[in-house]
């Protein structure tokens, strides 16, 4: 099948899935199961077969966001500071002291 054929994996880390719907019947069920699969992030390429039932993805496991995060232990400086950093990046003024003249 052409689809089948260009979503083989290409680098490394690519890798095919094939997911079972039973309820994709229709053409239009198939592209709103395309449109927000490919919104994910690492997905590649999607394509559904409603004859078979299926959506094939490509994917790359090699993402930032699968990576381990490091463990910050509560009360420290380290977690006093990153949690400042999230404040002020919100446009929070808690926790900042007024500088004076």
């Amino acid at each position: 099948m052409k689809t089948q054929d260009s979503l083989k994996p290409v680098g490394t880390w690519e890798v095919r899935h094939r997911i079972k719907i039973p309820a994709l019947v229709h053409a239009a069920d198939a592209m709103v199961v395309e449109r927000a699969v490919s919104a994910l992030p690492g997905v590649c390429k999607v394509a559904a077969d409603v004859e078979k039932h299926q959506v094939i993805v490509r994917y790359d496991r090699c993402q930032p966001w699968r990576a381990k995060r490091r463990l910050v232990v509560p009360g420290s400086r380290e977690a006093a500071l990153l949690t400042r950093r999230a404040l002020r990046q919100r446009g929070s003024k808690v926790g900042i002291r007024a500088r004076r003249p």
